[in-house]
């Protein structure tokens, strides 16, 4: 377009794999048109194609995705690894797995994968390797265990890189990790992720930030060797297709993520990612440790219904609540768990008073981060962070699905607690009572109970006022959302967690059946716009 219309180029070109560079000046251009005048009518017939794609703003590029498979760990089973990716992968589409030696036995020529850039066999291995790529969706590129010729031209294939490591062994990293994280240009750099394999989930995670912090990386999972299930959700990762669940914050109500969980569990639903806001924040960390649903229920109870974790009231000069009651249960039910060491993908958020901003908790003590999720303004104390203080997430964004869907993309399934409708009064109540009044009646056991919410009611409902009136914005930007019904608790009913859990997993699991999201075979549904809720 610009040889023709003589302007410079008006966008820039990014080799995403490995090409040749061919420069022809205006005048042998002009000498060839002369020549093979046909050549024009192709040009042209390119230059309609183009504009077309350009006036199309939703074109989209190809999905035919490279991985690259590098072991960070001398002694890891990068074979077997790539092995059991590639047959997860098999359910998106046709994939090929490479590695050095494969290739060699295909072509019949010792070292073909080994030859070098100035090697005229160079040009036919690379046309050889992009004819594959019309053939396969995927194609896994196992390198060499050291620095070699093959090991560099799978990471110049490819789109997105797994470093494979032993997450039993040293965290440093090794020669052929270096060329990983120097500095690329973004446009073309690929997509990085960290793969930590355990034995067994017999012992959870732990030291997963000293393989974090030299390394640049985009993303971290860690997988069991003996589920089959960790290799599927890799391969979800890898292919766009993660499945992530959203909760929303709603004080007791909160307990009905239980349910939901418990009820998706059961119908094989599995989840790559989760995260939530202000209680939902502690039942997605539960969730994320890899705790089975009796474990977290029992949790719940000791932290919410066999101790007020409000119950510590002091001067309110900061707060009604010295929250140190709840401070102790949060960190005995998470203990000394870092985000960085959950089984499945975690975030969480509070916000920010200092900044008006909100915060997204991925790195550091999970107890810590969810506490600064749940501390409702007024009602709990104030996490300190960095000369900022953090209140409850739900005060910006109890729904934070939006982040979750930009973080990580994928199929979004979200729970939301709040009832666009609550606090209801009674009608025949002209005016709020006084003071004496509501207090004889709370107290007096012959007296009528006057119904009007309480103080801290009132002040739960007003932090989750702003988010509510967003939810239905929310809702239509995800593809699945639960609506447990809980208006008949109250937001500080945390004696109700058996029957509030139970609401929402009889909600859930008639939901599910009438989705019709049940098949023998969870890949077999159908992702339509006709699931969007």
């Amino acid at each position: 377009m610009g040889m023709i219309a003589e302007t410079p180029r008006n966008a820039a070109i990014y080799a995403i794999r490995d090409s040749q560079l061919v420069r022809i000046d205006k005048a042998a251009f002009e000498k060839i048109l002369d020549q093979y005048p046909r050549i024009s009518l192709n040009f042209m017939r390119s230059l309609v194609d183009r504009t077309k794609k350009m006036e199309d703003a939703e074109h989209k590029k190809g999905t035919q995705i490279n991985i690259a498979v590098v072991p960070a760990s001398p002694r890891v089973a990068l074979r077997g690894f790539a092995a059991r990716l590639n047959k997860a992968l098999s359910k998106y589409g046709r994939v090929l797995h490479l590695s050095s030696d494969r290739l060699d036995r295909h072509w019949g020529m010792p070292a073909m994968s080994q030859v070098s850039a100035e090697d005229p066999k160079y040009s036919r291995l690379s046309t050889w390797l992009d004819e594959q790529e019309t053939k396969y969706q995927y194609i896994v590129y196992e390198t060499d265990r050291e620095s070699s010729n093959w090991t560099s031209r799978c990471l110049q294939q490819a789109d997105h890189i797994l470093v494979v490591a032993d997450a039993g062994t040293s965290s440093n990293i090794k020669e052929i990790e270096w060329e990983l994280y120097s500095e690329t240009d973004t446009m073309a750099k690929p997509k990085i992720s960290l793969i930590l394999i355990h034995p067994d989930d017999s012992k959870p995670p732990w030291g997963t930030r000293y393989w974090l912090a030299p390394r640049k990386l985009d993303m971290h999972h860690h997988v069991c060797w003996n589920k089959d299930g960790d290799f599927e959700r890799v391969a979800r990762f890898v292919t766009g297709n993660p499945i992530g669940l959203v909760l929303g914050g709603g004080g007791a109500r909160g307990f009905a993520h239980l349910g939901v969980i418990k009820a998706l569990e059961e119908s094989g639903i599995p989840i790559d990612m989760i995260c939530g806001a202000s209680i939902g924040a502690i039942m997605a960390g539960f969730m994320a440790m890899g705790l089975d649903h009796a474990t977290r229920m029992d949790l719940c109870r000791k932290g919410f219904v066999d101790i007020n974790p409000l119950g510590d009231y002091t001067l309110p000069l900061v707060a009604l609540v010295q929250s140190k009651i709840l401070d102790k249960q949060i960190r005995q039910g998470f203990g000394d768990t870092d985000i960085e060491d959950l089984w499945i993908n975690y975030f969480c958020v509070s916000s920010n008073l200092t900044t008006a901003r909100i915060v997204i908790h991925d790195r550091g003590a999970l107890w810590q981060a969810a506490r600064s999720s749940i501390s409702l303004p007024g009602i709990l104390m104030p996490v300190l962070r960095k000369g900022c203080l953090l209140v409850d997430g739900g005060v910006i964004n109890n729904l934070p699905a939006d982040i979750m869907r930009e973080r990580f993309g994928g199929f979004i399934m979200m729970v939301d607690v709040s009832p666009d409708e609550d606090l209801k009064i009674p009608k025949d109540l002209q005016k709020i009572p006084s003071t004496n009044s509501l207090l004889w009646s709370r107290i007096n056991p012959f007296k009528k109970r006057i119904a009007i919410p309480g103080i801290l009611d009132i002040i739960m409902r007003t932090i989750l006022l702003s988010s509510i009136n967003q939810s239905d914005r929310v809702r239509k930007e995800v593809n699945h959302f639960f609506y447990p019904p809980t208006e008949a608790f109250g937001l500080l009913d945390f004696k109700m967690l058996d029957p509030i859990c139970r609401a929402g997993y009889e909600y859930a699991r008639q939901e599910l059946e009438d989705w019709k999201l049940l098949t023998e075979d969870m890949w077999e549904f159908k992702l339509s716009q006709s699931m969007l809720h």
